[in-house]
């Protein structure tokens, strides 16, 4: 086990010295422990006590056995997010629970900016996309909540601690920093630790100390990002004039599903890259704003996707960008496709755009850029059931553009392959798998099979892809073999990942069985929840009417934190039309007189989900009838 721990070891200590001469500040204590602890929670993964981390083993502890690249990395983060809160949470600490965003929105900024920094061979620029992405998605429902918010009891504490407070925190904080620019970001954050160590602080004390570093107002536009929920839109249209493109950008509000009010504003700091190369920046205060910008062509806004904002582009200014879609960089290129699909998912767009997109990327693009585009590809998958008409055409079409990846990642990890190409080669098997890509499906099944007598047929690196495979197609004799191993298994990370295989199984039956494992002595209880959370991938409906069933026991092994949400989460993939109804009664019975917001979330989502089945279904299949 110790050996176990070197990874992380490592990594803390570049971490500190990194965040010392970051923060112009030493670490304060005369030692920093991390310690790992059995079991797992809903809840949380780490906790940043001052000089003493608490972490549970599958996030600090490498098993070399089963550990992958992408694990790696994710123990990494974790160690650099909570070794970021020993300044900005624990040095200088919020004032009230009103400003978590403080603590946790920088710590995740930080821990982003020191992975780039400390292992730029890792290419995880491209992850800030997806945060961003995470938070848009709770965002843009009329659920949302500021950043800065007014905590009052202890369940709104528990449910404060979500993608708007990490996610959507750490993209406001990397968009104001590339409107301030670096330097000045970072001497301003280092007064802020300067002036406040050892004491308490609101987020309008950071916003004294950054604008005392710059010469750029930021307050006004730091205030409407944290105070005002929901997420900006920025539409574009341009025109080629004499040599000049003529830019028009107007303001609005993106929303997902019924929204009370009037659309909001907020002043947007605009980055957009001209056809000639020239990059330029304005602050969109007014609700339209015109520009003259140097050069005839496609104009990239929001160049870097480093703002918190979609962008919406007319049909020619998208189809002009489309055509140098090869030639954007790789945030560039997925901002691009998720803004578009945001946009389908409203009408505004066409989903056939999203797919052209896609299917003009060539196989050898960069490995972040695959799998960027593999994410929209899974949740267009995920829209559709079994029961779907054009299921197995949509399915077909997914497997002819992932398809061409499988010579490129291949079976085998190379010895010095980056973890880009290892984290793509798990995207690409899983997907086809998924999509019912009958030489992955039989190529995992032998492997698995051979590994009894030559391991090297499963290497660590696809333990859990290949695991996964052969678990969600097995019979009842793989599922008792599975079983047994779980059963017999001393290794804790281990034993996790074969209970949690058993959730996957996609046979009826045997799912049911794994449900009811979760009642057994004998299922570690931290693991019983994950399970349930596995079988309702495929059973959303069956897994809520076990938990209501055994709603005490279930209660029981769910931390208190995580309650609220854990059971509507149950069902996010549903398309039942009676479960958003099933997760508000839920929420009135278990929650009665309190706040339940989590739970009017994902009830909200659920009927969203079920409107983008309405229309971005048939859209897909009039453009799977018309592509080429």
């Amino acid at each position: 086990v110790v050996q176990q721990g070197e990874f992380a070891l490592k990594g803390s200590r570049e971490v500190i010295r990194d965040y010392e001469r970051w923060f112009d500040k030493p670490f304060p204590l005369p030692k920093l422990d991390n310690i790992a602890a059995p079991g797992q929670s809903q809840f949380f993964g780490a906790m940043e006590n001052w000089g003493a981390i608490f972490t549970f083993e599958h996030a600090l502890l490498v098993d070399p056995a089963l550990a992958t690249p992408t694990d790696r990395q994710r123990i990494f983060e974790i160690a650099a997010h909570e070794i970021a809160h020993q300044w900005f949470g624990d040095l200088v600490t919020m004032a009230w629970w009103d400003d978590l965003w403080l603590n946790e929105g920088f710590a995740s900024w930080m821990a982003g900016r020191a992975t780039e920094r400390l292992h730029p061979e890792w290419e995880t620029a491209a992850t800030a996309v997806q945060s961003r992405e995470d938070a848009m998605a709770i965002d843009a429902l009329a659920t949302t909540h500021p950043i800065v918010q007014h905590l009052k009891s202890a369940r709104d504490v528990d449910e404060a601690f979500d993608s708007i407070t990490y996610q959507k925190g750490n993209a406001v904080l990397r968009m104001l920093e590339t409107y301030l620019g670096a330097d000045v970001w970072q001497s301003g954050v280092r007064r802020y630790i300067a002036t406040h160590a050892y004491g308490n602080t609101t987020s309008d004390d950071l916003w004294a100390a950054i604008e005392s570093a710059s010469t750029t107002p930021v307050t006004p536009i730091a205030h409407a990002f944290v105070n005002t929920p929901g997420v900006p839109l920025v539409h574009v249209r341009s025109r080629c004039d004499a040599g000049t493109t003529r830019l028009e950008l107007a303001r609005d509000e993106y929303r997902l599903g019924p929204h009370p009010g009037k659309a909001k504003r907020w002043p947007v700091p605009v980055t957009y890259t001209a056809p000639d190369g020239h990059t330029g920046h304005v602050v969109l205060e007014h609700d339209s704003t015109v520009l003259d910008v140097p050069g005839c062509g496609a104009v990239l806004v929001n160049s870097g996707a480093g703002g918190y904002y979609r962008v919406d582009y007319d049909q020619a200014s998208f189809d002009a960008l489309a055509a140098h879609f090869n030639e954007l960089g790789v945030t560039d290129r997925i901002a691009l496709v998720r803004d578009r699909l945001a946009l389908a998912r409203t009408g505004a767009a066409s989903v056939g755009d999203v797919m052209r997109l896609i299917a003009m990327t060539p196989a050898d693009a960069p490995a972040p850029v695959w799998t960027g585009l593999i994410a929209v590809l899974e949740s267009l998958h995920e829209l559709t059931t079994e029961r779907d008409p054009m299921r197995a055409a949509l399915d077909a079409r997914i497997r002819s553009l992932v398809a061409p990846l499988l010579p490129r990642v291949g079976w085998t990890p190379a010895a010095e392959e980056s973890l880009q190409t290892s984290t793509l080669r798990e995207k690409v098997l899983r997907l086809l798998a998924a999509t019912g890509d009958r030489s992955v499906l039989d190529e995992a099944r032998r492997r698995h099979a051979a590994a009894a007598t030559d391991p090297r047929q499963v290497p660590a690196a696809l333990r859990k892809t290949i695991d996964a495979i052969v678990a969600t197609g097995a019979d009842e004799a793989g599922f008792d073999a599975l079983l047994a191993a779980a059963a017999s298994e001393r290794s804790p990370a281990m034993q996790a990942h074969l209970y949690e295989l058993l959730g996957q199984v996609k046979d009826r039956t045997l799912a049911l069985r794994a449900m009811q494992l979760t009642l057994d002595e004998q299922t570690p209880k931290t693991i019983a929840s994950q399970m349930l959370r596995k079988v309702a991938d495929h059973y959303p409906a069956e897994t809520l009417d076990f938990v209501l069933a055994h709603l005490d026991t279930v209660r029981g092994i769910v931390d208190g934190p995580a309650w609220s949400r854990y059971v509507p989460s149950l069902v996010h993939n549903s398309v039942d039309p009676a479960m958003p109804g099933r997760v508000r009664a839920f929420a009135a019975s278990e929650f009665a007189g309190m706040e339940h917001r989590d739970a009017d979330r994902a009830a909200l989502a659920l009927e969203v989900r079920l409107e983008d089945r309405q229309h971005l279904l048939p859209a897909l299949d009039a453009w799977m009838a018309g592509a080429h």
